[in-house]
């Protein structure tokens, strides 16, 4: 069976995308595949409800077509419920700034957590720097081409170069 061509032989429609590069629809499985995972957002549960081996999931997402399409049916869902960016910061606000949780049948790990989203969104959370670890000093090694015997250079200006090759 060739690529371009569906199981049943004939072949698949493809879209000229620009630089001599066509893009095919997708197959009715991975079509399966997406609407199963616009039900589950699991990748390993769309796979295999669309007839795929489970692991699949996480290749059929590489896919950049089916990736397009689930983010496009995505938005259309916010379009569709009227959820956008500034919706969802300030449901996310009034959970966070809730004066009394408890009345409002909001738990305080709910009240954490839109806490902790808001200021991910604001980048008031830096990462950690990652831990300083002492560099080893870059290592020159000399062949004398006469005597073959290692000559080792230690330079502490340059303590984050690496060797790149040996010299032979």
């Amino acid at each position: 069976m060739e690529k371009n061509t569906r199981r049943d032989g004939k072949p698949l429609k493809a879209t000229e995308i620009g630089d001599g590069k066509r893009a095919y629809s997708l197959k009715p499985q991975q079509e399966e595949f997406i609407q199963y995972y616009l039900e589950s957002f699991s990748e390993r549960k769309a796979a295999k409800l669309a007839g795929y081996k489970d692991y699949h999931g996480h290749e059929l997402m590489k896919n950049p077509l089916v990736r397009d399409k689930i983010n496009m049916c995505i938005t259309a869902l916010f379009q569709k419920y009227g959820v956008d960016k500034d919706s969802i910061l300030t449901e996310l606000q009034t959970i966070a700034f809730e004066k009394d949780p408890m009345t409002k049948g909001i738990k305080y790990s709910d009240k954490i957590m839109a806490l902790k989203l808001l200021g991910t969104q604001l980048g008031l959370f830096k990462e950690k720097e990652e831990s300083k670890s002492i560099q080893p000093p870059a290592v020159t090694i000399i062949v004398d081409k006469e005597v073959k015997i290692p000559e080792v250079i230690i330079d502490d200006d340059k303590p984050n170069q690496y060797i790149g090759n040996l010299i032979q």
